[in-house]
């Protein structure tokens, strides 16, 4: 139901979605890169190890700001039903810009959310325990068997593929969304604000009882998240 037509700049996300945001693309792209490169004597072991524990922190801390977070960052406020994707898809099927948009992510983005986030978590658990069968291991390899390490190193390579498919996958909606339908994503993510031009229905007219957390929050969430990961680990 449309409850009526706006067009004005709002908040949208907080500091510490959109630093978070970037700084997973860099470390994602690091390990990715590092990931099919040689590895002995090259440099690029290290590098794959500090992105994969950046990915871990990061992806950690930002599965429980889905909890505690700002109101568009939270799960319950992007997670959502069927019908709301199916509605979603039969906007975006049609020729020139959506009808409507939301506030934070749609239906399709918020589950691409959580699903990219629990994927990068256990990508970046499993890589603690692989090796390479020459020089490189994660540092929590030689806590176990070494045939269940190597089974470990295949999922992990396997999961890895997955999680490069899917980041493609976002860059293409990100395009189909910003150049197709004439959606903004990429600014919003960069600056935080968000102009609203289209229709609302009325499960997304939440812009009026947003709620931002203090950054200071949310650096103490992530500073307390590394260090409990590096008790684990080291």
């Amino acid at each position: 139901r449309v409850i009526g037509y706006t067009m004005k700049k709002i908040m949208v996300w907080d500091l510490y979605v959109r630093l978070f945001h970037w700084s997973l693309v860099i470390a994602f792209l690091l390990s990715s890169f590092s990931a099919f490169q040689d590895k002995v004597m090259t440099g690029y072991d290290v590098m794959h190890l500090n992105a994969g524990l950046t990915i871990l922190v990061l992806a950690t801390s930002r599965f429980i700001w889905g909890f505690v977070g700002s109101t568009t960052a939270l799960f319950t406020s992007f997670l959502r039903g069927p019908r709301s994707i199916v509605r979603h898809l039969r906007s975006i099927s049609v020729k020139g810009s959506v009808s409507y948009t939301y506030v934070g992510h749609n239906p399709l983005g918020g589950w691409f959310v959580i699903i990219i986030l629990i994927a990068l978590i256990v990508q970046a658990m499993m890589g603690l325990y692989s090796n390479d069968s020459i020089l490189f291991e994660g540092p929590l390899a030689a806590s176990l068997d070494e045939n269940l390490s190597n089974q470990i190193t295949d999922y992990h390579k396997i999961l890895g593929i997955i999680i490069i498919a899917l980041a493609i996958l976002h860059v293409a909606s990100v395009l189909l969304y910003s150049i197709g339908k004439g959606i903004e994503l990429i600014k919003p993510m960069v600056f935080g604000y968000k102009v609203v031009s289209d229709t609302l229905t009325e499960d997304q007219s939440q812009e009026q009882t947003l709620r931002f957390v203090s950054p200071l929050w949310a650096l103490t969430l992530f500073l307390i998240t590394g260090y409990v990961w590096c008790w684990f680990i080291f």
